[in-house]
């Protein structure tokens, strides 16, 4: 029988309320032992009720006890919810005397780890849980409230039905092939597994956009001294974030700020100016900011237009490669024509600005979100796969179905066809913690809040 957990599911600190809560068998028996009140195994499920905790003779809270009996609840088991006053010390003394009663803590994501393992919710759900906790921005919200209502299960379980099918055709084909016709099998089910192999791929490129639009993008403004990089990060976060001089060279290191623009988390990183210099202090920062270039998912190279380019600006262009990038032309107040003229013509976003004048700059955001959003949602698709591991899965099963489709190109035996398509049913079943390891499941849970 699994052990009587709890944990206080609110934030510990002085607040108004304070949640403490308890799943297990014997939850309503042991914080009845501890409650002055009602009679809270007598009580019907679902219902609140007035009352005091008590310690021996002595009154640590005023409360009010929740009594939620399985199997409607978040754990499937019997769960209490304490609600006390929100006072560090006071919640500590309860947690405590349901320690004494019997009760053991929980682990970080417990209560969420045997929603799962009770079959309340899928593995997916479950990793929507922590998502939806640490959503940055309302579209992370409601991707994880998306996910969390099932609809990444109702797409990988409508593919696996499609995947078994086959596997279960081909199986019973080989067993009694008197009664299963497989001439020309491959040929019939090619466009079936080609449509199998575009859903997985577009949803591969949903969790990559997915796993921005949670972790936010990692963003470096680069540039020479004196471009006006720092003006620009200024602007972005609505605050002096950097110092701003007319003296060049005055930002030595990288500066980093989280700035959230509508939906979309920048993770921006202004870097010192880059520079063919002999200071040594200079040289370390020309090197980091380097390193942020190779790091980053989004360049915003700054050139001042005031003066013409430079070897300096070679190192710039040669650095960055092919990586999305928008060129700001700023102090377009000043301009040399000459610089337009000179850039190469490989660089598909170029926004003129002046950041003193902030001019440019509401072009220069629209950039940002089309390069952002570009080919990376489908057009009746609002479902974004935003976790590492999914994804890792999802890039499994659809290489698997691309084994399969090189199969019946090949014109192989269906028996290979088999092995390919099982081993991608099993990479979806992964997703859904339908076919997985111990191991990964305490993996998975070990990151979460206590109290979820």
């Amino acid at each position: 029988m699994e052990a009587t957990i709890a944990a206080v599911a609110t934030a510990l600190g002085n607040g108004s309320i304070s949640i403490i809560r308890v799943s297990g068998t014997d939850a309503v028996s042991i914080v009845n032992g501890i409650f002055d009140g009602v009679d809270l195994t007598t009580v019907p499920t679902h219902t609140i009720h007035y009352g005091h905790i008590r310690e021996g003779d002595t009154i640590i809270d005023e409360v009010m006890v929740t009594v939620m009996r399985a199997p409607r609840t978040y754990t499937r088991e019997d769960v209490v919810e304490i609600n006390g006053h929100g006072g560090i010390l006071v919640t500590k003394r309860v947690l405590q005397a349901l320690f004494d009663a019997g009760v053991r803590e929980a682990e970080p994501g417990e209560f969420t780890k045997r929603a799962f393992l009770n079959g309340r919710i899928d593995l997916a759900q479950a990793e929507s849980v922590m998502d939806l906790i640490q959503a940055k921005n309302q579209m992370a919200i409601t991707n994880s409230l998306n996910q969390l209502s099932g609809r990444t299960t109702e797409k990988i379980r409508v593919l696996r039905e499609k995947i078994l099918s086959e596997i279960a055709y081909i199986e019973a084909a080989l067993d009694d092939p008197e009664y299963y016709e497989m001439s020309s099998y491959g040929e019939r089910i090619r466009e079936d597994i080609a449509a199998i192999e575009a859903r997985l791929a577009a949803m591969i490129r949903q969790a990559e956009n997915g796993e921005m639009m949670r972790d936010g993008i990692t963003t470096a403004i680069v540039g020479l001294p004196n471009a006006g990089k720092s003006s620009l990060l200024n602007y972005l976060a609505n605050r002096e974030r950097a110092i701003v001089t007319d003296i060049a060279g005055t930002t030595r290191d990288t500066i980093e700020e989280r700035i959230l623009m509508d939906d979309i988390v920048l993770n921006m990183v202004d870097t010192a100016g880059i520079r063919d210099t002999t200071d040594a202090v200079e040289r370390i920062g020309v090197r980091r900011s380097l390193e942020s270039i190779e790091r980053a998912q989004l360049i915003l190279y700054v050139i001042d237009t005031s003066v013409p380019l430079t070897p300096d600006n070679d190192i710039i262009f040669d650095a960055i490669g092919d990586k999305k990038t928008i060129i700001l032309l700023n102090k377009t107040d000043c301009q040399n024509s000459e610089v337009v003229n000179e850039l190469p013509s490989a660089f598909e976003h170029v926004i003129h600005t002046s950041l003193t004048e902030e001019t440019g700059l509401e072009a220069l955001k629209d950039c940002i979100r089309e390069i952002v959003y570009e080919g990376s949602v489908e057009p009746d698709e609002d479902l974004y796969v935003a976790n590492e591991r999914q994804r890792r899965l999802l890039i499994a099963a659809r290489d698997a179905v691309q084994r399969v489709l090189d199969t019946i190109d090949e014109g192989f035996a269906e028996d290979f066809l088999s092995i390919d398509l099982t081993e991608a049913y099993a990479s979806l079943g992964k997703i859904l913690g339908e076919e997985i390891e111990e191991d990964i499941i305490n993996k998975i849970f070990k990151d979460f809040c206590m109290g979820k």
